[in-house]
């Protein structure tokens, strides 16, 4: 599965605004409040109306509320284009200001998915104007009909949303986990939920099965926990060793650093939240791909995240991004940072920045990006000052006294620099060596000149 491109009129900041994506990582760049994460709920709540018409699941779709409408505006409209399993259609939700009274009410109002040519679809919409005037409409636009087996394939795509909450864990097991959903379409289950926590004995119960499964000869089961220990160890290449356990507290999970076994739940915030994604994607691949034999590699899934920096040491902001694209090549993955470590690890092409320019949020896609120093990535591509204000303007008095040509007084200031920084750096020394090349140009020229 793959998102081609999304239409935005009149969600919350955008009036009319187009996304274009590409396989692989997607990133958004953007001040806060610009509507990053409003791109990302979008499509949450679209993929919670679109997977249950075409895949295994049973979860229950979100709908637009009144909130997500445009302030001074009676509606919204938007639209998506899909690619999956060689077929293209465009979902479309037309959504009303009025608001139904009850849950029932609103629930009656969202239309099944009509799979017809969009032609034709349109051309009904022309003559029945009554879609429009319901407080929430949702219909699917293809121009080749939509195979009828979606439902039933052996490799199952899917969507998942990683809030900002990913990093917190608990004991408990979901009882939607429970109740709800059995086979594929677990792979499913709160995978698009904004508050879900990961439960380490939901996963360590699922890990311990697997196990035994192997040990039974499940042919696929050992693969399985090999490759999720690898991509475990892949993103947490501190660790050692990852393992499920059973003692009278339940099912636990186990990490080794060094010496040390560690609970999941005894890591700090920035590695259960690489854990996450490592674990929980890795999982509902295997879930919803059971016949592959590389369901990591193969598998394919939207993964959204919010705040992909989140928690995490400058190291793992620089290598975040090759580590989830090369652990799970077929995914695509649109994701939200602040980080101008991650924005250098990305091609242009999946970079995509937001600005607001007289109240308008305007959309950038990349020119530059991948390789280039974090220094210029905050001056050239976030309008952000890469040094403290004071020190900025003390190499300024530096370069502004060199242009004079007075010597004497640009290295007072640089001078004043070092004490202010507590030593050199890059640019200290680059103005340093400006300064002495100066200076000895003008000791040769003086002899001259007597």
């Amino acid at each position: 599965m793959e998102i081609k491109t999304l239409r935005l009129s009149q969600v919350r900041g955008y009036v009319q605004a187009e996304f274009q994506f590409r396989p692989g990582m997607n990133l958004l760049v953007g001040i806060n409040g610009v509507g990053k994460s409003t791109v990302l709920d979008t499509i949450r709540i679209l993929m919670s109306q679109i997977l249950p018409e075409i895949t295994a699941t049973t979860s229950k779709a979100d709908f637009f509320d009144t909130e997500h409408i445009s302030i001074e505006h009676k509606f919204l409209t938007v639209e998506m284009q899909i690619e999956t399993s060689g077929v293209e259609f465009e979902y479309f939700v037309h959504k009303q200001l009025n608001e139904y009274s009850s849950p029932a009410q609103r629930k009656s109002a969202y239309k099944p998915a009509h799979h017809v040519g969009r032609e034709k679809r349109i051309s009904r919409r022309r003559l029945d104007q009554e879609g429009y005037r319901r407080p929430e409409f949702a219909d699917f636009y293809s121009d080749s009909p939509i195979p009828s087996n979606f439902k039933s394939k052996v490799e199952q795509p899917f969507a998942v949303f990683y809030s900002t909450r990913r990093s917190l864990w608990n004991r408990a097991v979901s009882a939607k986990t429970r109740q709800n959903a059995s086979g594929q379409a677990v792979a499913f289950v709160e995978a698009l939920s904004i508050n879900r926590e990961l439960s380490t004995r939901e996963f360590a119960e699922w890990w311990l099965t697997r196990e035994i499964l192997a040990d039974e000869g499940d042919s696929t089961a050992k693969p399985l926990l090999a490759a999720l220990q690898s991509a475990a160890l892949t993103f947490l290449d501190d660790f050692t060793s990852i393992r499920a356990i059973q003692d009278e507290g339940g099912a636990k999970l186990k990490m080794a650093k060094g010496n040390i076994e560690l609970d999941v739940l005894q890591l700090s915030d920035g590695e259960r939240g690489m854990l996450t994604l490592a674990l929980d994607l890795a999982r509902r691949l295997a879930q919803a791909n059971p016949n592959l034999q590389d369901p990591l590699r193969e598998g394919k899934a939207v993964v959204l995240i919010d705040e992909l920096d989140l928690h995490l040491h400058p190291r793992w902001q620089r290598t975040i991004v090759q580590k989830l694209t090369e652990t799970f090549p077929a995914c695509q993955f649109i994701a939200t940072t602040h980080s101008p470590l991650i924005i250098g690890e990305v091609q242009p092409d999946g970079l995509i920045f937001l600005t607001n320019e007289d109240g308008r949020i305007v959309i950038r896609q990349g020119d530059q990006g991948y390789g280039l120093d974090s220094s210029y990535i905050l001056e050239h591509l976030m309008a952000t000052n890469s040094r403290a204000t004071p020190s900025r303007v003390q190499i300024n008095l530096v370069e502004d006294a060199l242009e004079e040509g007075d010597l004497s007084q640009a290295r007072n200031h640089l001078n004043e620099l070092r004490k202010m920084l507590h030593g050199d750096d890059d640019e200290v020394i680059r103005l340093d060596a400006s300064i002495n090349n100066l200076e000895a140009l003008a000791d040769e020229v003086d002899p001259e000149e007597e």
